[in-house]
């Protein structure tokens, strides 16, 4: 070999492996573990949590039992004999059970390195192998089936081989953050603990180049699937930032580069870029695809953009204090119903939100502000730490609230800001009595621009639709969600209460260019400004609109605090049509709560509670009023329920509808349709010794009411007025709506 050639030789191999290490790396420099759930540079911190987990505090205590559980009693499911190839939908079984393995794998982790930590609670003590006076033993066991089970994780997302599998992209993503943080704490251990690890880091290296050889082909998603499996590339590439297996003349690496996993992550995720996924669901301040989907979205984003923040010490992409970030969180804080839970918007099911959690860590970039902060510990406590015994409960560590921090959540009695919300971007209106666990809450859904048009797939037809909670419990419902191969069920116009046009609502989410895409159909509801519309004031209300079927419909919803939800209909078309006035109810053959019915409605008890509920309609126009079995899934079982439909035929047709139901244990609530003059609506709502006298009269002239039982004669001109009567027959105004007059 000549000098040359023996010069140009030696200086590729020299140069070979530099990209490798000078190109691919992601923050080489920081080499500290553990780095999610905790920091291994912050030991206050880690102090602090353990102190916090010996004195049993929550939620701090509840994780480590929730991981000590998955620990000793978790059993992992090899891929290899499990026969997910044989079962439908194979790859949601296969990653799911990766991901379920992920969980075991890092409970056993966790709970090793904590105890190198000095973490050996007196309340649980950890187990010692026989013959053993330390769980020493027991702990390298513990490490050691944890590596066990990295070694054996399927790498590979084949996308090649069809929809099926891209589809499964977001419990693929799952899979890997699970694996990637049993892999972090393993490799924080000590060398006398740490079993070897390179075998599971080359399999997270594999799964991770999949995800990014792939990640760009749910670019026109742009939801959560393109989320998910953007935050799995973050977290590896976090978690793996010095991976280098990459080498410029191997193509076979090209996608092994914790920088391109960041680069892609940081595309799709990114605040305020027009590339980011996440921009483009949150860019109206809430989640286009509705309440589930933002918490599954978040549920692998915000993991991600805690430990990214930590990792970088607050350096980086401001993601946890981004508005992008923040404001979807506000606003499911916003819709909280009495319970804790967050309603459902679009294809959704009731469930208890465990996003405020990751803002609650201390350091730059952490979150927006001081006061988001306290709303979202307050939130978070409120509802018992939703997630901290959970899958995720490793990452709920990272909270470490201030005693400051946490005096002011606990000195908030209610968040700021009026107690009823009426949001017409965000497309949804909340009516409450207040925000206790007995008091009222009603959602209105007014879904426009962005946040109709961006919900694509997961778009539920909710014109005007309404839910109603009182008393602890859900009087009239939203149909939920069975999943997306049965989204039909539950996403058109006749499943919700709203009002019907010739039977049918404004067309549902449609296929658009074959798999590729789904158009979210439906049309815009918009929220109506004036003296129907109002936060304020005891009686809480709001006015939408929108056309549909060559109609259109505007609705007026109003809360007598606890006592009713009161619904006014005015349905115009040019030529005759027939409108149904539905209501959804939380009873009926399907709860086991069987319907009675009654002169103008039903009456039932509510599913959970048994609260005694009464539904009434009047109609301007000759009316049949009929029952139907519809399907739901809410989260609460069992699903099924029963809805009743007001019906009326012409060109101009208005509904007044009320809906009340009684405090457990307390007298039933009675509906009754009046007689009213010139063409006026009214109802009374009987409850707990008192009568309310509701008019619609739109017209505005002097219209008068005959309440009948022996009470005065009620006469207005006023286009909406509430009157109540005492059990003495002496009466008070609640309501009015527009100038006119009132007497009874």
């Amino acid at each position: 070999m000549t000098p040359l050639r023996s010069f140009l030789f030696a200086t590729l191999l020299l140069t070979a492996g530099v990209p490798a290490r000078a190109e691919s790396d992601f923050e080489g420099r920081l080499t500290h573990r553990p780095r999610v759930g905790f920091d291994g540079r912050d030991a206050a911190h880690i102090a602090r949590t353990i102190q916090r987990i010996e004195n049993r505090e929550e939620p701090w205590a509840g994780a480590y039992a929730r991981l000590r559980d998955r620990a000793e009693q978790g059993r992992p499911i090899p891929h290899g004999g499990s026969g997910w190839k044989t079962k439908p939908d194979p790859y949601s079984v296969l990653y799911g059970q990766e991901a379920h393995n992920g969980e075991i794998a890092a409970a056993k982790a966790t709970v090793a390195w904590l105890w190198t930590q000095g973490l050996d609670p007196s309340w649980r003590p950890l187990p010692r192998l026989p013959g053993e006076a330390s769980p020493e033993g027991w702990i390298r066991r513990q490490a050691q089936e944890a590596a066990d089970i990295l070694d054996g994780l399927y790498d590979d997302w084949p996308v090649w081989r069809g929809f099926e599998v891209l589809d499964r992209g977001i419990k693929a993503a799952d899979a890997l953050v699970m694996q990637l943080a049993a892999y972090d704490l393993l490799a924080a251990l000590p060398a006398s603990l740490r079993p070897g690890l390179q075998r599971a880091e080359r399999r997270l290296g594999n799964l991770a180049s999949d995800l990014r050889f792939w990640e760009w082909l749910l670019a026109l998603w742009r939801n959560n699937h393109t989320v998910r499996v953007a935050s799995g590339l973050g977290m590896a590439a976090v978690v793996l930032n010095r991976h280098r297996r990459y080498r410029w003349y191997d193509p076979k690496t090209w996608w092994h580069r914790p920088k391109g996993w960041m680069r892609a992550a940081t595309r799709r995720l990114h605040p305020t870029r027009r590339s980011s996924a996440w921009r483009h669901q949150a860019q109206a301040g809430a989640w286009a695809e509705g309440t589930s989907y933002f918490h599954y979205a978040a549920d692998l984003a915000l993991p991600f953009f805690s430990t990214y923040q930590r990792f970088l010490s607050g350096r980086g992409v401001p993601y946890l204090s981004s508005d992008a970030v923040n404001d979807p969180v506000a606003w499911c804080i916003g819709l909280r119903l009495p319970d804790g839970r967050r309603p459902i918007v679009d294809n959704a099911r009731l469930y208890f939100d465990t996003t405020p959690g990751y803002f609650l860590s201390r350091g730059r970039g952490r979150s927006r502000s001081s006061a988001d902060q306290e709303l979202f510990l307050w939130d978070w406590k409120r509802s018992g730490y939703p997630g901290a015994r959970g899958r995720r409960a490793l990452f709920f560590f990272a909270a470490d609230p201030t005693p400051t921090l946490v005096q002011r959540a606990d000195a908030l009695t209610a968040p700021p800001g009026t107690v009823s919300r009426i949001d017409g971007r965000r497309g949804t209106a909340v009516l409450r009595s207040g925000w206790g666990p007995d008091d009222a809450h009603a959602l209105v859904l007014a879904q426009a621009g962005l946040m109709r048009t961006r919900g694509y797939g997961h778009e539920a037809v909710s014109n005007g639709a309404f839910t109603y909670f009182v008393h602890g419990d859900q009087v009239t419902i939203d149909p939920g969600y069975y999943g997306w191969p049965q989204v039909e069920k539950t996403n058109r116009g006749r499943h919700r209460s709203m009002v019907l046009v010739d039977g049918e609502g404004p067309r549902g989410v449609h296929r658009f260019l074959g798999f590729l895409h789904y158009l979210s159909g439906g049309t815009d509801t918009r929220v109506v400004p004036g003296a129907r519309t109002s936060a304020t004031g005891s009686v809480p209300s709001v006015e939408v609109e929108s056309e549909y079927r060559g109609a259109r419909v505007r609705r007026t919803v109003f809360l007598l605090g606890t006592r009713a939800l009161l619904v006014e209909d005015r349905c115009e078309a040019r030529t005759e049509k027939t409108f149904t006035a539905q209501v959804q109810l939380n009873g009926g053959t399907p709860k086991q709560r069987p319907l009675t019915r009654t002169p103008a409605g039903v009456h039932y008890e509510t599913a959970r509670k048994r609260l005694q509920a009464a539904v009434g309609f009047t109609a301007s126009a000759p009316a049949t009023i009929t029952t139907s079995t519809r399907e739901s899934s809410t989260g609460e079982r069992p699903d099924g329920h029963e809805a009743v439909e007001c019906t009326a035929r012409g060109r101009s047709v208005r509904f007044l509808t009320a809906v009340a139901a009684a405090p457990p244990g307390a007298v039933a609530p009675e509906v009754h349709a009046l007689r009213a003059s010139g063409g006026a609506l009214a109802l009374a709502v009987v409850s707990g010794g008192e009568t309310d006298v509701v008019v619609s009269n739109p017209a505005g002239t002097p219209v008068d009411v005959d309440p009948g039982a022996g009470l005065p004669r009620v006469r207005t001109s006023h286009a909406l007025a509430v009157v109540r009567f005492d059990a003495q027959g002496r009466g008070r105004t609640v309501w009015t709506v527009g100038s006119g007059s009132l007497s009874y």
